[in-house]
C-alpha cells in the first residue's frame, strides 16, 4: 500500500478519479506482486502471449447487446414505459 492508495487517508474522488486510481493500482501495484506459482506476473503474461497469442475470440464487445445483458433485472418480470410513440414492453433480460 502506498500513500496514494491508503484507504484510511481521507479524500473525495469523482467516478473518473476513482476509475483512474483503480486502473493505476491494477497496472502498477497489483500487477507487480510476486505470486507463489507465477513468480513475476508480468513475465508470465508475456510468456503466455508469446506462446499462445492474443485471444480475440474470447473478447466480449462492449456493444448494445452487452449493455442490455448486464443491466440489472427488474423486480417484476418486465417493465412498461410509455413514450410519445406508445408503450414498450422490456423483458427482464434484454439480449
Amino acid at each position: 500500500m502506498t500513500k496514494a492508495t491508503d484507504p484510511l487517508r481521507p479524500r473525495c474522488l469523482d467516478f473518473a478519479g476513482s476509475a483512474e486510481q483503480v486502473q493505476h493500482w491494477a497496472d502498477e501495484e497489483y500487477d507487480t506482486i510476486v505470486h507463489p506459482a507465477l513468480n513475476d506476473p508480468r513475465d508470465a503474461y508475456a510468456q503466455s502471449m508469446e506462446r499462445d497469442g492474443e485471444r480475440d475470440h474470447k473478447r466480449i464487445p462492449y456493444d448494445d447487446r452487452f449493455k442490455k445483458a448486464t443491466l440489472p433485472r427488474p423486480k417484476k418480470g418486465s417493465i412498461s414505459t410509455t413514450g410519445q410513440r406508445g408503450t414498450y414492453e422490456l423483458p427482464g433480460l434484454l439480449v
